[in-house]
């Protein structure tokens, strides 16, 4: 961020925080690039060996991806929903859907009280997705939107890439570029056998943040 005058980087304006940065003259990620996916696989790496070095430590307040479906507090108690706390019909379909949706919970609570707190934790930027990268003369030009950053575990933030380049609403044939991130990130930062076996309910837990968060 650009410093004002009076030396800050965040100024106060008509109700708003806001800072200013340079213009970064860049392109979008495209998840169909697979260029694109090998950059953001060795750049989520190379982030990852650098807040290594950071303090393991949650900043005050509340820290999301340790309080996972406690953050933030929410009205209704979220792995026990009904039809009526979504104001939904009390029918068939509703009924079905949030039975599914408790059963999906409890099988994702059970493994972050067990299998997520043993995974390697560390400081992580926790929402690389495409709409935060931007991509120009075959470099990431930047990785934007620290807004989440806290401790966490570091395969939690390749899950998220891994997710969000695999809508196959965005990108139909979703595998290359899965494949291509998870070589380009092995090639610069280690994994563990642990983290690549928990990955995929590691994008089912991220995926469930948002939903709870909706619901």
């Amino acid at each position: 961020p650009l410093i004002t005058r009076g030396g800050a980087t965040l100024v106060h304006l008509n109700g708003c925080w806001a800072s200013l940065t340079h213009y970064i003259s860049a392109a979008p990620f495209d998840p169909t690039n697979l260029d694109h996916a090998t950059l953001l696989g060795a750049a989520l790496a190379r982030l990852h060996r650098a807040l290594a070095n950071m303090p393991c430590q949650s900043r005050p307040g509340r820290a999301l991806f340790a309080d996972l479906f406690d953050y933030p507090p929410a009205n209704y108690p979220p792995l026990r929903l009904t039809p009526l706390h979504l104001a939904l019909d009390n029918d068939r379909f509703a009924t079905e859907l949030l039975a599914w949706w408790r059963l999906q919970a409890a099988e994702l609570c059970a493994f972050v009280n067990n299998e997520y707190r043993a995974l390697p934790w560390q400081l992580c930027h926790n929402d690389p997705a495409p709409a935060n990268v931007l991509v120009a003369e075959k470099r990431i030009a930047a990785l934007l939107d620290f807004e989440f950053a806290c401790p966490a575990p570091r395969a939690l933030d390749l899950a998220m890439a891994l997710r969000m380049t695999m809508r196959i609403w965005e990108n139909p044939n979703p595998w290359p570029a899965a494949e291509t991130i998870l070589a380009a990130y092995a090639t610069h930062a280690p994994f563990t056998a642990e983290e690549a076996v928990q990955l995929p309910i590691l994008i089912r837990l991220r995926s469930a943040i948002p939903i709870l968060w909706r619901l």
